[in-house]
Formats: structure tokens, sequence, C-alpha cells
């Protein structure tokens, strides 16, 4: 007889699984400023994936001082954008 449990298939993470409303995002929510205050309000951009870059140690009290060391970075990708208002 067959075995009727079974692990589970796909994360719950990306709950629920289905089709995009539309093909684009939107940005849900925006910092709250001074009127008198100019900044960027919003960016848009997600995560592309990750690599590595050789940076020199500049930290003079560092144990690896001088030396070249790897770190980790992000990549974002983002979309070409337009300004759409100014406050």
């Amino acid at each position: 007889m067959a075995k009727r449990s079974h692990p589970r298939r796909g994360s719950m993470a990306f709950s629920p699984r289905k089709r995009a409303k539309r093909p684009f995002g939107h940005v849900k929510s925006w910092p709250k400023t001074e009127a008198s205050e100019v900044r960027i309000q919003g960016f848009a951009g997600w995560k592309a994936g990750m690599t590595h870059v050789l940076a020199r140690d500049l930290n003079p009290r560092s144990p690896s001082a001088g030396q070249e060391k790897r770190i980790p970075v992000t990549v974002v990708e983002c979309p070409k954008m337009r300004v759409l208002g100014v406050r």
C-alpha cells in the first residue's frame, strides 16, 4: 500500500501561490517627513542576487588593517523610473 503522507511542496513564504494581478509592483508605505525637508520618498528596486567585492581595510585598529577583504554585497535591480512629484 502507498504512503499517504508526504512533505510540503513549496515554501509557505511565497503563499498564496497564484498569478499576480498586475505585472508591476507598488510602494506600500511612505516615510513620514516634514514639509520643509526635501528627500527621496520612495525607491523601486528588488533584490536580484548577491556577490562579493574585494576592499582594502582602512581601519587602523583592525587586525586586518591594510589588507584586502572579501565583503558580501547585495545586487539591487531597479526599473526605469520617472519623477512623478516633488514635495
